[in-house]
């Protein structure tokens, strides 16, 4: 109802109310009393729909946010959860590898390295660093050389000091106190075996397609390893 009792729906609303609005700002004549209460009535009208249309749209602006913010909460618990689940099975995971290498620190040291650095891959825990300081100081890791060579066959000579590598792609030795790489033949030539002679003087390699070679190594005045190529001796050698 509006003023004087008299019903709402009787007053111009939508499209009406607007052309009227309209029509007044153009309009510079007088209204009656009947047509300023009218017109008073209908603003009236309007202003109370537009109050109760911001008032509809902020409740559902606030059912939206309290949701979202719902929605957050139990995606954030969620995740959390996740990664309390993961971390419990890192741990369970990293107490059975620290158990295995436990088994091989004896045997093997650097099995039992490997182990511990597993363990620590899947939950760093002070256990598995212990572990590891213990493998270390039981045994030097070992060293995983990769060479162009591709070796399928590695000699050390009689004094530690040359370590050779036969592969697919030729053959190379390495002097062990410099750490110095020498490639002694093509990477095309597949060499399948190489060993040393009892005074580490020379290396004998058979390559792929049988033919023995003897490799003369020695130090020059700059301390850097040299190698030559002799020539095979006719009992012992099909080619140069």
């Amino acid at each position: 109802m509006g003023r004087e009792g008299r019903p709402d729906d009787l007053l111009w609303t939508g499209t009406s109310f607007r052309q009227y609005q309209v029509w007044r700002e153009r309009y510079s004549g007088g209204l009656s009393e009947l047509e300023k209460a009218f017109a008073a009535a209908m603003t009236e009208l309007a202003g109370r729909r537009r109050r109760r249309r911001r008032l509809a749209y902020a409740a559902v602006l606030a059912t939206v946010v309290i949701a979202a913010a719902g929605l957050a909460l139990l995606l954030r618990r969620s995740v959390q959860a996740t990664h309390r689940a993961e971390a419990e099975v890192g741990q369970r995971e990293a107490a059975q590898l620290l158990a295995l290498g436990r088994l091989r620190l004896e045997d093997h040291p650097n099995a039992a390295l490997a182990y511990a650095i597993a363990s620590l891959e899947r939950s760093d825990n002070d256990a598995a660093r212990r572990f590891a300081a213990e493998a270390l100081w039981q045994s030097p890791s070992a060293l995983f050389l990769s060479d162009p060579v591709r070796p399928e066959t590695m000699a050390w000579s009689p004094d530690g000091r040359w370590l050779a590598l036969a592969g697919n792609r030729g053959l190379a030795v390495y002097e062990r106190s410099t750490g110095e790489r020498r490639q002694l033949s093509s990477a095309y030539e597949a060499v399948g075996d190489a060993g040393f002679t009892s005074d580490s003087r020379r290396l004998v390699t058979k390559a792929a397609l049988g033919a023995l070679h003897v490799w003369a190594l020695r130090m020059e005045r700059s301390s850097a390893p040299s190698m030559t190529r002799d020539r095979p001796s006719s009992s012992s050698a099909t080619g140069s």
